[in-house]
Parts: C-alpha cells; structure tokens; sequence
C-alpha cells in the first residue's frame, strides 16, 4: 500500500526532528499546531518513533494519544514478547516496528521479526483490530534473500548496508 509506505518512510524524519528538538508531549503538540512549524513537517513528516523499552505504559499510551491528536503516526518500536503485548494493548496503535537489534547489548538477532509475528498471528485470531496495524522489521536487513524471508511484515527498515554500501 504505497500510503503505509509513504507513512513509514517519514518517520526516520520525524524520529530525527524530535532528538533535536526533545519535546515533551504539550510542545510536541503545541509546535506541530503552528502554522510556521505545520507547513515545514507537513509534506514530510507524518510520523515519530516510540521506543517500548523506555517507556512507561502509561507514557507509551499518552505519546500514542498525543500523535493521534496532532495527526503523527506513533511507529511503536518492539523487541521482546512483553513490548509486543504491550504494543499491541495500546489504543489507537497503527505502527509496530520490530527491532531485531537488542538496543541494550547491540547484539543482532533476525529471528526476532519471525518470532514475534507468530505471538501477533496467535493473538490476531481473537483481535481482528490487529490485522489493521502496519507491522515493519528494523535493523540488520542488508540482503534481498532477508526481505524475501519477512513475509509476515509489510516493510523493514534497512538503514546500515545503505550507509555502508558504496553505491
């Protein structure tokens, strides 16, 4: 669906705006209300990453909330089962990105995006509101075979063999 990818291509930009400027939830509202600020993010930016490891529950839901009310897509980052369950317990999630890189050791692992997308088929069959959120595997794709293999998944992030390749 080119609208999803269109979505999940600006977030890097978002998530880009959003370390330089470290708003809060009020400004992250207030800036994207102003017409000066709205007119520059608004061809390009329609989405923010939302990392689950370190969030509170309460403040992933309110960061959610707050995207939702600012027209922002929230591209909730995952990497255990438990950040799945709660990704997927969040009201008004439309993005899931499955990290394969464990964000504390670095250490990659590709079987993470096929491993949590059996817990999200599992639970799909009692939540269909689930077959509605867009679901991407970030990091550690660098080959055409390894996309081949994410059938579950609508896109993956390949961000790394890009930076590193020459061409």
């Amino acid at each position: 669906d080119p609208q999803r990818l269109r979505i999940l291509s600006r977030s890097l930009q978002m998530n880009t705006l959003l370390r330089v400027w470290g708003p809060t939830l009020e400004r992250l509202e207030e800036e994207r209300s102003r017409s000066s600020l709205s007119n520059v993010l608004q061809p390009f930016c329609t989405a923010c990453a939302a990392q689950v490891a370190c969030l509170r529950k309460s403040e992933l839901w309110d960061l959610v909330a707050a995207c939702n009310r600012v027209g922002l897509m929230a591209l909730v980052e995952v990497h255990t089962e438990a950040e799945m369950d709660l990704a997927l317990a969040t009201p008004g999630v439309a993005c899931i990105g499955i990290n394969n890189r464990n964000l504390h050791s670095f250490k990659l692992d590709m079987e993470t995006t096929p491993r949590l997308m059996a817990r999200v088929r599992r639970a799909a069959a009692a939540t269909p509101r689930l077959q509605d959120i867009v679901f991407a595997s970030l990091s550690g794709v660098s080959m055409r075979s390894e996309v081949e293999a994410l059938k579950d998944v609508e896109c993956v992030l390949v961000g790394e063999a890009l930076m590193r390749s020459s061409d």
